[in-house]
């Protein structure tokens, strides 16, 4: 006897799961690009042609019921598996001189102040791969599929997914010439205290930066609080105030002469610059080669700019002669 293959309606099995998955209605109607009553109505249809209820609905969050937690498994499988194997027919459909696409998910920070600048050089080396730039700030795409590879900034704790790290990070004040020019003067730790502190996504991070350096007559707890890394050096150029930076990150404003070290303290945070990768990826080949590229971008650019990761100051005007600063690109 061959029992009959009717399906709920897909589409509304696509909304539970990501729905479930999240924990969110409103989450999941982002990660679908609809609407969240169009995520309400496809689910109540599901829960009424299946006679059951999936949800337990709250005031501002949604449980799942014992039916709920047996059809999530089963659907986030298929839906991994359907994404999987029309991935890997994808990649496998082009033919020699047909574009494949390379889905890159990346931070704002990483996108605007580094890789924008160099992106081209990869077109140039690779130029039947097209790379799409998504900017997030979490891993969803590359969690989801949307994305085949992810640069991301954190401590290396992402479960089920491949992890290189792509930098070593060091962190150090940087301010504009034209501060350093008018003054007050900023020539040890304990000057810090005359300017003014500015701050990216949260005041935490000067705030352990100076307690690396037993720094105490420090009010790290004001100043502008930013939610874009660019903006923060955006202000230290303008000389409105001391941003915390990095070496990558901040390299062309530095060598350009923009910005400047003004200190020798270096610190090496708890979190870094990665590279990200799904154990199996659609386009192998495009994420080998974009991996390859970026390891050896970033090694070329160690090579150069040393002195920017050395524990002392560092003004353009005094960097070694001969070497030119190349030129911003935002």
């Amino acid at each position: 006897m061959t029992l009959s293959r009717r399906l709920p309606s897909l589409n509304a099995l696509r909304m539970f799961e990501s729905a479930a998955r999240l924990r969110s209605f409103k989450l999941a109607a982002e990660e679908l690009h609809v609407t969240q009553s169009a995520v309400s109505r496809q689910i109540h249809n599901l829960e009424s042609q299946l006679g059951v209820l999936l949800f337990r609905r709250r005031n501002r969050a949604v449980e799942l019921t014992d039916a709920g937690q047996q059809l999530l498994p089963v659907m986030t499988r298929a839906i991994d598996e359907i994404v999987h194997v029309t991935g890997r027919i994808s990649a496998s459909g082009h033919q020699a001189g047909e574009p494949i696409q390379l889905v890159i998910s990346t931070t704002p920070g990483i996108a605007e102040l580094w890789l924008g600048a160099r992106l081209g050089r990869f077109c140039r080396a690779y130029p039947q791969i097209e790379p799409e730039i998504m900017v997030s700030m979490d891993l969803k795409p590359l969690v989801a599929g949307r994305a085949d590879i992810a640069l991301h900034w954190g401590t290396g704790a992402w479960p089920n997914l491949q992890q290189e790290l792509l930098h070593p990070t060091i962190e150090f004040p940087v301010c504009s010439p034209r501060l350093l020019e008018r003054g007050p003067p900023l020539k040890t730790l304990a000057d810090l205290r005359h300017h003014r502190l500015l701050h990216w996504q949260s005041r935490g991070w000067w705030g352990a930066w100076l307690r690396a350096f037993e720094v105490q007559d420090v009010d790290w707890n004001v100043g502008p609080l930013l939610h874009n890394y660019a903006l923060a050096l955006d202000m230290a150029i303008a000389a409105e105030g001391v941003a915390l930076a990095d070496d990558l990150l901040a390299s062309e404003h530095l060598l350009s002469g923009a910005l400047v070290k003004p200190l020798a303290e270096i610190r090496i945070p708890e979190y870094q610059q990665h590279l990200l990768m799904r154990p199996d990826p659609d386009r192998p080949e495009a994420v080998a080669a974009f991996r390859d590229w970026i390891h050896n971008e970033i090694a070329q650019q160690d090579r150069h700019h040393a002195a920017l990761r050395a524990p002392k100051p560092f003004h353009a005007a005094s960097a070694p002669k001969g070497r030119k600063a190349p030129a911003i690109s935002r």
